[in-house]
């Protein structure tokens, strides 16, 4: 006949029990904490310290990670925008739609959302610079009616709004980095 023992943990093994009260007392030793039998010990300021430590570095890696992809993102942007802009109809559409993936890619609230609108008001713009005109002021007159001002205006704000977001996106580098330190 076997004989049992009252499991101290109902619907837990006693090993299992056993092994979490020994984890639960080596966590409250480590702490600083003791037993009734031992007189209590002030924590041990260099553990807190290192599981801070850890803790923010875990958080600000973490942080750097995730912007590491908007940030490549600004990096092709502003060498997108530095380039003249294509002469080509192709090319241009070709070269916004270029622009908008890696606007998304960056910031997909901020210049997402105007870089649509830009591309969806490129054709007046992008038709104005295809033709031919006879003279300077046909030209003129055709942009200022066209749409193409437009357009101009839109590719103007989304230039500010990607030198805005790598200024945002570079503040919240240097305060990643900051935090670790």
């Amino acid at each position: 006949m076997k004989t049992t023992s009252p499991n101290p943990h109902p619907g837990q093994g006693l090993f299992s029990g056993f092994a979490k009260w020994l984890v639960a007392a080596g966590l409250v030793v480590a702490l600083g904490a003791g037993t009734p039998a031992q007189p209590s010990a002030p924590a041990d300021p260099s553990f807190l310290a290192q599981t801070n430590d850890a803790e923010r570095l875990r958080n600000a890696l973490g942080q750097l990670r995730n912007l590491a992809g908007p940030l490549e993102a600004d990096r092709l942007l502003l060498a997108e925008l530095r380039k003249n802009f294509p002469d080509d109809l192709e090319e241009g559409q070709a070269y916004l739609e270029r622009l908008k993936e890696l606007a998304f890619k960056s910031d997909p609230v901020r210049l997402g959302p105007l870089a649509n609108r830009m591309v969806e008001k490129s054709g007046p713009y992008l038709r104005w610079r295809d033709k031919d005109y006879t003279t300077a002021e046909e030209a003129a007159r055709e942009y200022a009616r066209g749409g193409a001002r437009e357009f101009q205006n839109l590719f103007s704000e989304f230039n500010n709004a990607v030198l805005q977001t790598v200024v945002t996106h570079l503040d919240a580098l240097l305060d990643q980095l900051e935090a670790v330190r």
